[in-house]
């Protein structure tokens, strides 16, 4: 009865704000930037400048598009996607823009930007039966620290840990990594034994001053002799969740390769933690379409503003490809959401956006936004354990990427390093398999 007793033009009007705001695949600015890649260098050499520059540009979509399989495919899957031709890759793209364009009458740089029609490339990875990842996770803030003599240093001189993170460039993957300033601001927010201490309110007002989820503090001891080569790098390292919850991420040791210069090691092995970052959380959040799947919530909703709100949110999640209003009233939506993937990785996706799918105490799904009060129906809103959701979906409690081993707590935390062989033998590893 309730939803034939509010006003009939606030129905009305609410019908035709459904219309005009539909739920669809993800909106169209964040698709964008997913298959945006950005500052690909192109250098090329020929008898003319037009020549070296049209070879250049050749070049540069052949590396652009490497690019962004590597950004959206799992590695494992990477060697089927289909192999294209400058030319053809040109038909996958809206357009390019070029920075820092230098020319000779021989030669030509420059650093160009090409921009991917997201339908056209998913449609070529789905026809290919290729599974591929675009949900973006929150970003997480890498806290690199450095023993120097028995002291664990953070903003302080001496921390070649922290200098290589702060000179890197980073893959431009799915998962954002900010590496603070080290501006009077950081220095005063948190320090270095706050840090290991895993000290919850500091942890949580720097991850929310730089607009991240989660907080990486990652504990570098350098060894050995980097003169001579035989410098070995142990990193300890911990997620902390946007409530200063610990997550364990592992614990590795690279070596370095001989003729290997210092700064080149330890940017190998940072470029290395990143990589199995993006490959983890790849791995959680890959789309196989062909199959897709419905789940009815009920919607809480204060205002219009609320509804609103929800529905841009939702358009920016990739997973989900379609929604049915089914009765609406001035404080609850029933709404079916048709999506591709499991539950776990929906709940990841939703997450992101800053939406809560939670179990209420009565068996029903409620969506809200996060940081939302308690349901209207009445009736409080409680955590689920994995095996008590519907379909088996792991329930998400964490604010964004989870690099941690506690799985049971959150479907995120699967997401775990493990040794990397590509850096060089390995020693006293302790690398926690993941939980799936």
């Amino acid at each position: 009865m309730r939803f034939r007793r509010f006003n009939t033009s606030f129905r009305r009007f609410f019908s035709v704000l459904v219309m005009i705001l539909p739920v669809t695949a993800a909106g169209s600015a964040l698709a964008n930037e997913v298959f945006t890649v950005r500052n690909v260098p192109v250098d090329a050499t020929a008898a003319a400048a037009a020549t070296a520059r049209d070879a250049a540009l050749a070049k540069g979509y052949l590396d652009a598009y490497a690019r962004l399989i590597g950004r959206l495919v799992p590695k494992e899957e990477q060697a089927r996607a289909p192999q294209l031709t400058s030319g053809q890759i040109a038909n996958y793209t809206v357009d390019f823009s070029v920075a820092r364009e230098r020319t000779s009458s021989v030669r030509y740089l420059a650093d160009i930007t090409y921009r991917f029609r997201p339908e056209e490339v998913r449609r070529l990875l789905r026809n290919n039966g290729i599974g591929f990842a675009e949900t973006r996770s929150k970003p997480v803030v890498v806290l690199p620290l450095q023993d120097a003599g028995g002291t664990e240093i953070l903003w302080e001189d001496g921390n070649t840990w922290r200098d290589i993170w702060s000179i890197r460039t980073g893959s431009g993957g799915l998962v954002p990594l900010i590496v603070p300033l080290g501006d009077l601001s950081d220095i005063s927010s948190i320090s270095a034994d706050e840090a290991v201490n895993g000290d919850a309110e500091r942890l949580s007002a720097l991850a929310e001053r730089y607009g991240a989820g989660s907080v990486l503090v990652s504990r570098a001891a350098l060894l050995g002799d980097a003169e001579v080569g035989t410098a070995e790098l142990g990193l300890s390292m911990t997620r902390f969740d946007s409530n200063g919850s610990p997550q364990p991420f592992g614990a590795e040791t690279y070596r370095q390769q001989t003729g290997e210069l210092l700064e080149d090691f330890l940017m190998r092995a940072a470029d290395t933690v990143e990589a199995s970052i993006q490959e983890r959380w790849k791995g959680s959040n890959v789309l196989r379409y062909g199959v897709e799947s419905t789940i009815q919530v009920k919607v809480p909703v204060t205002g219009l503003g609320d509804w609103v709100e929800i529905q841009k949110r939702l358009r920016e999640i990739p997973a989900v490809v379609g929604s049915n209003v089914q009765a609406i009233s001035k404080q609850l939506v029933d709404l079916s959401i048709t999506y591709v993937g499991d539950e776990k990785q929906l709940t990841i996706a939703l997450r992101q956006n800053d939406l809560t799918l939670l179990m209420n105490e009565i068996l029903v799904w409620e969506l809200r936004l996060s940081g939302s009060e308690g349901p209207v129906s009445g009736s409080s809103v409680v955590p689920t354990s994995p095996t008590a959701l519907p379909g088996g979906g792991a329930q998400q409690q964490g604010g964004s990427f989870v690099p941690g081993s506690n799985a049971s707590a959150n479907p995120e935390a699967a997401i775990q390093p493990e040794g990397v062989s590509d850096l060089g033998s390995t020693s006293g590893v302790s690398s926690p398999q993941p939980v799936e």
